[in-house]
């Protein structure tokens, strides 16, 4: 996921504050949900809003195994895919995006292929992880 400001002509809409949002999706046999869009442009009026909401929801998610009826994010299909993941993220803060949360491996989930949600900011939209699909299957 990363969040990127824009310049909005249009009037903001008068959305409720982000922690009102729906945020599951419904279970995918391999424990792949993509319930969040990748990319989010917020007015800048509200970008600040936007970061933090994110932030905050993908920092609450409870990461482990896709059977545990508690987990709200399971591993990645494989491990290949967690390594291109992974090297999106280390091209995300090599570019200089803000990385707010997530960006690792969670400690105690040693069997797997875990990354911790993944919130950037402050992406350029010429860079790498803007443009491209991060959390595609591979």
């Amino acid at each position: 996921m990363r969040l990127t400001s824009s310049i909005s002509t249009r009037r903001t809409p008068s959305w409720p504050p982000c922690e009102e949002q729906p945020h599951r999706g419904p279970p995918y046999p391999d424990g792949q949900t993509c319930f969040l869009g990748t990319r989010v442009l917020a007015p800048r009026g509200r970008y600040t809003e936007v970061v933090d909401a994110f932030t905050a929801l993908a920092g609450s998610l409870t990461i482990g195994p896709a059977l545990d009826p508690e987990t709200r994010v399971g591993p990645l299909a494989t491990a290949r895919q967690r390594e291109r993941v992974e090297s999106y993220i280390a091209a995300g803060r090599a570019a200089g995006a803000r990385l707010t949360t997530g960006g690792g491996r969670p400690k105690g989930l040693d069997r797997g292929w875990f990354v911790e949600p993944t919130v950037f900011a402050d992406v350029d939209n010429s860079s790498v992880i803007a443009r491209e699909e991060i959390f595609r299957r591979c």
